[in-house]
């Protein structure tokens, strides 16, 4: 066991003078190594260790001088297999390591941490994280109480927007809470209501343009009596001046 030792390195270097030789002491090396690793593995089969402090120095001492072997195997290393040799030492060292971690877990041995997990949360339920549950918890109430096509005005401060929305008919503002609020599409829309998709998506776009129209005309008045705009109510505006051009172009 010389060979471990940091001050044999010269020695090896002056051996190391031909590919047979270095050979010769790769395969040494490996012998070795296969024998470190079979004691690691079978430690029954070792002197029985005592809680002295210096005998577990002298283990942690050994575990260490065992990764500088295989360091040293990984350096002389040439051939796909003596890498194929080396990966395989370090899994086999790596998995030691596992086994003794498990080992120092008191009662837990090689059952997993998720065997007989509750799937909910017992205190706090699983439940609560979603977006519903977190607003009604910060004391946001209106979004929860207000969930319904037929008072979607009340989920906005705007007056404009509410005179909007409340003036819908209601198969509008049912199409509109559906696809719009609760994100489905046209085709579950549609069979919600017993209708197509094709029927779904010609009210949408009857919606969208209804609503448009009537938002320019606040915006626009709103613009000219000097209040302030926003950047999206501005491009908006700016939009719909555009499509109204190309429509006159084309028509």
């Amino acid at each position: 066991m010389e060979w471990l030792y940091g001050d044999s390195s010269e020695l090896e270097n002056d051996l190391i003078d031909t590919d047979e030789e270095a050979a010769d002491l790769a395969a040494e090396r490996e012998q070795a190594l296969e024998a470190e690793l079979y004691l690691d593995d079978h430690p029954e089969e070792k002197e029985e260790e005592t809680a002295d402090n210096g005998e577990a120095e002298q283990v942690t001492v050994r575990r260490e001088m065992l990764k500088t072997a295989i360091g040293r195997l990984e350096n002389a290393a040439r051939t796909q297999k003596d890498f194929e040799n080396v990966v395989a030492s370090w899994d086999k060292l790596d998995q030691n390591e596992a086994r003794r971690l498990r080992n120092h877990e008191v009662s837990r041995g090689d059952v997993p941490l998720e065997f007989d997990k509750v799937m909910d949360g017992i205190i706090i339920p699983f439940s609560y994280m979603e977006p519903r549950w977190t607003q009604i918890m910060s004391g946001y109430f209106l979004e929860v109480i207000h969930d319904c096509p037929f008072e979607l005005d009340e989920l906005v401060s705007d007056p404009a927007l509410i005179k909007m929305l409340r003036d819908l008919k209601d198969d509008y503002k049912e199409i509109f809470y559906l696809h719009f609020i609760r994100q489905l599409s046209c085709v579950e829309v549609g069979r919600i209501r017993v209708q197509t998709d094709r029927n779904i998506r010609k009210t949408r776009a009857v919606i969208l343009r209804k609503l448009r129209k009537q938002l320019q005309k606040v915006l626009s008045d709103r613009q000219q009596a000097g209040y302030g705009l926003t950047f999206r109510q501005r491009k908006f505006l700016a939009q719909m001046e555009k499509c109204a051009i190309d429509a006159d172009n084309h028509g």
